[in-house]
């Protein structure tokens, strides 16, 4: 098991400054690069889309290490809480760029000549033009992990997870989070950059893994991956 707690307010949310900045300024550098690093390219939107996916990855990859070492005291748990919230705003960022202006600034276009994008002439919409470019399995895929990581992301601030049912919901996020980025950027190949960071992905939270499975809980006899537990 995790680490257990003198009481229930240990898995409370109480962030310090210095935790906040750790957290805020890699934020804030990673979206204002992503924001602005882009004007000097021919096509703004798609490379903003492209970027801020990008730093969403680089955000969340300190949560997705964190994760595995939330028992060993507050403020592991709240640089988890922090580094997982960015991540997750940064991806909306993504998300909202790529449908509102990546592809709803090819929607007129689209209803003017449906052939070229595949689409018949009364089903032209937002989604069709998606769903054709990206499969409805992909689209899916990323509604659910954006819904899972809201979700997640809510109880990781609103419930410390000592329940059984949150902290199986809390793996599973982490692993579908994981999952998610693994097949974007390797399985589905764009460029070497996001390959790249796929490969740093799957290398930093395998490390993390084995250097967790090498510890044990402070408090604990034994190392299973288990839920933090508070005493009653």
């Amino acid at each position: 098991m995790f680490a257990d707690d003198a009481d229930n307010r240990s898995s409370k949310p109480c962030v310090t400054l210095v935790q906040f900045t750790w957290a805020f300024v890699p934020f804030a550098l990673l979206i204002s690069v992503a924001l602005l690093y882009p004007e000097a390219s021919q096509n703004l939107r798609l490379f903003r889309t492209i970027y801020l996916i990008r730093a969403s990855l680089l955000l969340v990859l300190p949560a997705l290490v964190f994760f595995p070492f939330i028992g060993f005291g507050v403020e592991v748990r709240n640089l988890w809480r922090l580094f997982w919230t960015f991540g997750l705003i940064a991806h909306l960022a993504h998300l909202g760029y790529a449908v509102f202006f990546v592809f709803g600034d090819q929607l007129e276009t689209a209803r003017l000549y449906p052939d070229l994008y595949g689409l018949s002439s009364n089903n032209v919409s937002v989604y069709r033009l998606i769903v054709e470019q990206q499969t409805s399995v992909v689209v899916w895929s990323n509604i659910a992990v954006t819904g899972f990581w809201l979700l997640d992301a809510a109880l990781a601030w609103g419930s410390p997870p000592t329940s059984r049912a949150i902290w199986s919901f809390h793996v599973f996020t982490w692993l579908y989070v994981i999952f998610s980025f693994i097949v974007s950027t390797i399985y589905f190949y764009k460029n070497a950059a996001s390959y790249n960071l796929g490969v740093c992905l799957i290398a930093v939270v395998t490390l993390a893994l084995v250097v967790r499975a090498l510890l044990r809980s402070p408090g604990s006899n034994h190392t299973q991956f288990a839920p933090v537990q508070t005493l009653r």
